[in-house]
């Protein structure tokens, strides 16, 4: 709905160019970092911290994947002199930030799940881990890692609450104005300057069937080893879907900010979150099936 709303004001000339660019520099400067500090800040300690590593860990490992799997598919499919740059990191950096939240949330909702039931995890602490910029997280854990900090900030007695609901309401605009990012993005289509056929089917393979099936041998592997014992599913289903998303809309954002071949990455976007619309609920339903077949190792 918030997409939609993104592509009636595109279509209106509210989201022009201009619009469009000062917007992703408020998501990027401004909403993204209030977001993860917001979200991050308050539950962090040194327990949290080494209980929600593997998140980081996984993050890492699926950019360098992607980062490889692009720099492959630039050798194979050739790209037009000077996007070869934009193929690979278009298929190193996934949406891992708000779909992930969009996604998570709306199944921890659905009263026809009972995979989540009785499961008092934090989303906000999973999703805060992989969101950039790094500013806004390394932030987070300074004052998260420090009592007197964090109790001035969110305790009901702190001096700086008010700072914190500033913070906090900086951060709530950042997964809406996302949204209707995406949506103003997507509202022209692919435009003139799509990149060709073999470079949009190369990414969007890659980025969205080859990754996550990567993602989910590397996690079971982990799993069986014993080097990876997930608190719970929500845990689980996080790092699955961190593997089996579409570029990151900051990529875009970055693009404009920049004036970077901004429409031949919004065309790979609008390319990819239209076939999304297939394979992610394809592979939420595969990763559900996992979580309830016990393929995974989950704490008691």
């Amino acid at each position: 709905m918030l997409g939609a709303v993104g592509v009636l004001l595109a279509k209106t000339g509210v989201l022009d160019p201009h619009g469009r660019k000062t917007l992703s520099k408020l998501i990027y400067f401004v909403f993204t970092p209030c977001l993860t500090f917001a979200k991050l800040a308050p539950v962090l300690t040194a327990r949290t911290f080494v209980l929600w590593m593997p998140l980081a860990i996984n993050m890492f490992f699926s950019v360098a994947v992607g980062v490889l799997l692009g720099v492959l598919l630039v050798l194979l499919v050739r790209p037009p002199a000077g996007f070869s740059k934009h193929v690979i990191v278009t298929t190193g950096l996934g949406n891992a930030g708000n779909l992930p939240l969009v996604l998570v949330a709306a199944l921890m909702r659905s009263s026809g799940s009972t995979l989540f039931a009785g499961q008092d995890v934090s989303v906000d602490l999973a999703i805060a881990l992989t969101s950039p910029p790094l500013v806004g997280c390394m932030l987070a854990v300074g004052v998260g890692m420090l009592p007197l900090p964090r109790h001035q900030l969110f305790s009901p007695g702190g001096h700086l609450l008010l700072v914190q609901d500033c913070i906090a309401m900086f951060g709530d605009c950042c997964i809406p104005s996302l949204m209707l990012m995406l949506g103003a993005t997507l509202a022209k289509g692919p435009g003139r300057c799509c990149p060709p056929l073999r470079v949009v089917l190369g990414v969007t393979a890659a980025r969205l069937l080859l990754l996550p099936l990567l993602g989910t041998g590397w996690l079971l592997l982990a799993s069986k080893a014993g080097w990876l014992l997930a608190p719970d599913s929500v845990f689980l289903l996080v790092m699955l879907i961190q593997n089996s998303v579409p570029t990151a809309l900051n990529v875009h954002t970055l693009a404009t900010l920049n004036s970077n071949r901004e429409e031949e990455v919004g065309a790979l976007l609008f390319w990819q979150y239209l076939a999304s619309c297939v394979t992610t609920p394809a592979w939420l339903m595969f990763y559900t099936w996992l979580l309830k077949s016990g393929a995974f190792a989950v704490a008691a």
